[in-house]
């Protein structure tokens, strides 16, 4: 029977969960600028900051309606989203 230090596993752990995290997000992703600002409208005031950095681009949503939408940066992802580990 083999025996696993206990601080290997915890590293692979580790690993693995940066894996997974980083495939998660996905930084290219559209989301609609209202839905954003309506999420972040009680958020604290440096997660509020990132709305003025974000790129606006026009698209079009599900309903064939006109949109705007932006990308988002990873910590407006993880405060809205959370992180599942």
């Amino acid at each position: 029977m083999f025996f696993i230090p206990f601080i290997f596993i915890n590293i692979m752990k580790d690993k693995i969960r940066k894996i997974l995290r980083e495939s998660y997000y996905d930084r290219d992703k559209l989301y609609s600028k209202r839905y954003i600002q309506q999420r972040l409208s009680r958020a604290p005031k440096y997660i509020k900051s990132y709305l003025t950095q974000l790129e606006e681009i026009d698209c079009v949503n599900a309903e064939g309606e006109n949109n705007i939408c932006v990308k988002i940066p990873e910590v407006i992802h993880v405060y809205l989203f959370g992180s599942s580990f």
